[in-house]
């Protein structure tokens, strides 16, 4: 395989989970499986998110996709109410999909999910997923589902609006009592990556280059809720020179994750 783009933020759902999404698959597939949430699996957009080792890896290598960071689509364990049941399906779904990577690791990586009912409990399973599985890291969507009835959610959010962000975090009346020693710009520059996961919009990567900074922007598709050819046609007419478009394609990613490639 020659060298090719690296994306990140790839969706896979385990083939014998594909009855769980239950009302998630409404997601993508209105009504699909409202009233048989098994008929979900039957959905094309299932199949695709089932599939790691055949279509998929026929596209990434007809348009020039070397590697895949994989994760489980959301909202995974995430959506999961009762504490005991999110934590097995996380678990359940790291050792498959480490299990899938291992089948092909010149291609794909893992990244672990996580149940976030409870933090110490994320963090062994984190740490588990990356020491004893090999996976690169950890997928979290931006909420956790509790409650007994699964009917409530716990959000959590943040400003892209850097330089609003800054300019309220350092008035007075804000400054004497923040919690945090630098404005939100520094953390965004030095501890947040962001990626082109679904969001082909040159204006909007090159905005975020000046903001960030080239080596926090990473390439991503959003397959398959994105189309790998999309994407692949859409970065090969990107106007940024050759030598920042290697480093948001590939070297990024590589550091961050410390993936088995060379840069």
């Amino acid at each position: 395989m020659v060298r090719g783009t690296i994306a990140i933020e790839e969706a896979v759902i385990n083939p014998s989970d594909l009855e769980w999404l239950g009302d998630s698959a409404a997601m993508y597939a209105p009504g699909s499986g409202a009233s048989d949430p098994s008929a979900n699996k039957y959905h094309a957009l299932s199949q695709r998110l089932a599939d790691i080792h055949d279509h998929r890896l026929k596209q990434m290598d007809a348009e020039g996709v070397e590697y895949m960071l994989l994760s489980v689509t959301s909202p995974g364990p995430q959506g999961e109410g009762d504490p005991v049941e999110a934590q097995r399906l996380a678990v359940h779904a790291n050792d498959w999909l480490a299990a899938e990577c291992a089948r092909n690791p010149s291609r794909f990586g893992g990244l672990a999910s996580l149940s976030m009912h409870d933090g110490e409990e994320a963090a062994r399973e984190l740490r588990r997923a990356v020491k004893e599985l090999g996976m690169f890291g950890a997928i979290l969507n931006d909420y956790q589902t509790v409650g007994a009835d699964a009917d409530e959610v716990v959000i959590v959010s943040i400003p892209f609006n850097l330089w609003r962000a800054d300019h309220w975090y350092n008035k007075p009346v804000k400054k004497a009592t923040r919690p945090s020693k630098e404005d939100y710009s520094h953390y965004f520059k030095k501890n947040i990556s962001l990626t082109t996961s679904g969001n082909f919009n040159t204006r909007g990567l090159k905005f975020c280059i000046e903001e960030v900074g080239l080596d926090r922007c990473l390439y991503s598709i959003d397959y398959p809720y994105d189309e790998i050819k999309e994407a692949q046609d859409w970065w090969k007419g990107v106007d940024l020179p050759a030598d920042q478009k290697e480093v948001v394609a590939r070297t990024n990613a590589i550091k961050l994750f410390k993936l088995p490639l060379e840069i």
